[in-house]
This record gives C-alpha cells, sequence and structure tokens, in this order.
C-alpha cells in the first residue's frame, strides 16, 4: 500500500470511521412502511411492488434515512413521481 494509502487508513482509525458499524440491511417490514406510505398512489404502488427486491431495499432506504418528517415527505413525493414513470432510483 502506498503512504498515501496508510495515512487515509490512520486517519479513518483516529476518526472512529474505520470501526464504524455497518448499517443493518433493510427489512421487510421497512418495506412494508414504505408500501404504506405508497397505498393510494397509483400506479406508483403497483410499478414498486413490480421491482425487484434490491430496488425496492434501495427505494425504502432513502426514504427512511431522513431524519426529519418534512425532509421524508419531500422525499417520498419524489420517489411517487419516479414510480408514477416506473424509474428506478438515481
Amino acid at each position: 500500500m502506498t503512504e498515501y494509502g496508510m495515512a487515509a487508513v490512520e486517519q479513518a482509525k483516529k476518526s472512529g470511521a474505520w470501526n464504524a458499524p455497518k448499517a443493518e440491511p433493510i427489512s421487510d417490514e421497512q418495506i412494508g412502511l414504505l408500501i404504506s406510505a405508497l397505498s393510494g398512489s397509483e400506479p406508483a404502488l403497483s410499478n414498486f411492488l413490480k421491482m425487484s427486491a434490491s430496488v425496492k431495499m434501495t427505494y425504502t432506504a432513502l426514504y427512511l434515512d431522513a431524519k426529519k418528517e418534512d425532509t421524508r415527505k419531500r422525499r417520498l413525493q419524489k420517489i411517487i413521481e419516479r414510480l408514477n414513470e416506473n424509474k428506478k432510483p438515481m
């Protein structure tokens, strides 16, 4: 490894990023929360249900990652817009 790489590793260890806990995988219950939020939004809901599990997890993570309710509502609107067009997440 180069000196730059070693320095980056040392910096990550000092800042705590090296041993940061990994995020838990998205569960079926969490996907259910997004499905509930999408209920009443057709064709977004039906398009979401047809998508692969990995795409469902990505959309769910994007939705649930928001810390404020305002942010969550804005993200939900963007998700609905993309799903109405049957688009995958960016």
